[in-house]
Parts: C-alpha cells; structure tokens; sequence
C-alpha cells in the first residue's frame, strides 16, 4: 500500500497558492505520496493540478454533490471532466442526505438513486466513491445494518467504498471484517485512530478522540492485514482535529505508526 494524507490536517498552514505549495512539499518530505482534499477556493483546478506535479504527488479522487448529480445530468459531467483533468478515475460524493438516512427504505432509496448516477460515470470508465462515517451502521434491528444495505443494493462494477478506520470504531463493528466486505470495491481507505480519553467523571461517560495512528484503541495489524488481503492502494491519513497538537507532527506521528504497522 501506498501511503496518503488528506490536507485538512494541514489546513491551518494554508490559505494561498504559496503556502499550500509548501505545505504539498513538507508532506511530500514526510513520506505521503498521494493527497485527498477539496480544491481551494484560492486557486483553478488546473493550478492545483501544477502544484500536485511539482511534488509529485497523486490526486487521488474528485469531489461532487450527490444532491446536484441526482438532479442535473450537467453536474455528472462536470465531475466527470474535473477527474479527467487530475487523471483519476473516482469521483467520490458527499456523505448520504438527512432524509434518506433514518430508515431501511430511506437507505435503498439512495442506494437506487447512487446507482443511477453511477451508470452514467462508468460510461466515461469511472467510479462513484462513497465515504462512510458512524451513522451508516446504524442498525434497523434483527441484524439489519444499514452499511450493508449500500454495499448489497448499489452496483459492485460501479460504486466503490472508502471506509474510514475511525468511523468504523465509533460505529462498533470489527474492522478487518468489514474491510474485507467490501473486497473489489475499494482501492482507497482513510486511516485515523479511535482514542478513549481517559479521567472522566462519570463511568458512563465517553470521550472520544481522533488520533493519529497507532497512538489509539485500533487493532492495527489486523486493519492492515485485511487491507492488503483485498488489495487495498492507498491507505490515507485523516485527522479531523489534532486539538492542542501541532498538526504536521500528527501527520508525522500518522506517517510514523503506518510504517511501524507495515503500510
């Protein structure tokens, strides 16, 4: 597996073209070789492109609205022109709407309305991603999770999965066997860990916490080796808040426990 980092991490260093183009080389220099993150608001798409080049990193999937791609076919094919220019063949949509997310039908609604879009993308050789967090295993009882509902009803050729370690966690499934769920259907993972903050108050009380690989409460060897059994590419370095830690050694410490771990 390769390894890659998702910039919001590094968010606090950026906010114009220069500043991003050094924080792309200080991630470079750590060891990340691909990067996930939204185009900034400060430059085109195609400077974004020149500044990825330049260090040699690879752009690993383009963002869209699932709300515009279900109602403009116009929005698919921007999406779809938007990954042909940073030369990738995923186009990974926002987490599922509110209103399709409380029941079982709500869950195989978006499945069929995913489908649809997906059947458009795959005419251009693409993929639709989905990136779930903790509500999609919720459960509807009897065994029913509603993760499963997306992985069984949406197309396997076209809908791909990027499961997030974290979220996995939170949602209290075991890890290696969801990864290998989604066997064929996923090249890209997100790896954060699942820390338990210890000195509550209360003995019900959970206080949860990003953290940076390895330096929380996840069976990292059995992550890693369900990765690489279902062909796992790129396993992607996500910290949605570092706290009052400086955030390019979260990446480091992340980098650090991915090479310990055998990524």
């Amino acid at each position: 597996m390769k390894k890659g980092i998702i910039l919001a991490i590094l968010q606090k260093y950026m906010g114009d073209k220069e500043k991003l183009d050094e924080v792309l080389g200080r991630a470079k220099e750590m060891g990340y070789e691909a990067v996930q993150y939204i185009i900034p608001d400060y430059v085109t798409p195609e400077e974004y492109k020149e500044l990825l080049d330049k260090h040699g990193m690879k752009y690993l999937c383009c963002g869209a609205k699932f709300e515009a791609m279900d109602e403009d076919p116009q929005a698919i094919r921007e999406a779809i022109e938007l990954s042909d220019l940073f030369e990738t063949d995923y186009i990974d949509v926002n987490t599922m709407p509110l209103k399709y997310r409380e029941t079982e039908e709500g869950f195989r609604e978006y499945a069929r309305r995913l489908n649809a879009i997906a059947q458009v993308v795959k005419k251009s050789g693409k993929k639709i991603l989905y990136h779930p967090h903790a509500l999609e295993y919720a459960s509807f009882g009897d065994g029913k999770i509603g993760m499963d509902i997306l992985i069984q009803e949406t197309d396997s050729e076209g809908v791909n999965f990027i499961l997030d370690t974290h979220w996995m966690a939170c949602g209290g499934v075991v890890l290696a066997d969801w990864i290998r769920k989604v066997k064929g259907r996923m090249k890209i993972i997100h790896f954060k860990d699942y820390a338990i903050v210890p000195g509550v108050e209360g003995c019900e009380q959970v206080d949860k916490r990003f953290a940076e690989v390895g330096q929380g409460n996840i069976d990292w060897p059995s992550v890693v080796a369900a990765c690489k059994e279902i062909g796992v590419e790129y396993a992607v370095v996500e910290q949605d808040s570092c706290y009052d830690k400086e955030p390019y050694g979260c990446a480091k410490r992340s980098m650090e426990g991915m090479i310990k771990f055998g990524v």
